[in-house]
């Protein structure tokens, strides 16, 4: 149902956007309030999106893939802004 060579490429696009958004915010304090929130929702989203219309088998298989990539990269960004202090 899941195809997971699609998954892999979405998570790595997702994670690495999400990274750099994370150390944006850390090295630029101004960044964090106007952009941190809205651009770890939209990086996130955007993954799964970007694994669903590659997957293009239907809303189910395209919803469920897309939700693990969101959640995935949205732990990575989490975890990443606590290591960092922020």
């Amino acid at each position: 149902m899941i195809d997971l060579k699609i998954l892999r490429r979405a998570i790595m696009v997702g994670v690495v956007l999400e990274l750099i958004l994370v150390a944006m915010g850390h090295y630029r304090p101004w960044f964090r309030p106007t952009f941190m929130l809205f651009g770890c929702m939209m990086i996130a989203g955007v993954a799964g999106l970007l694994y669903a219309r590659d997957l293009a088998r239907g809303y189910g298989a395209g919803g469920a893939g897309g939700a693990a990539v969101g959640a995935v990269c949205g732990i990575v960004a989490v975890a990443a802004s606590n290591l960092l202090g922020d």
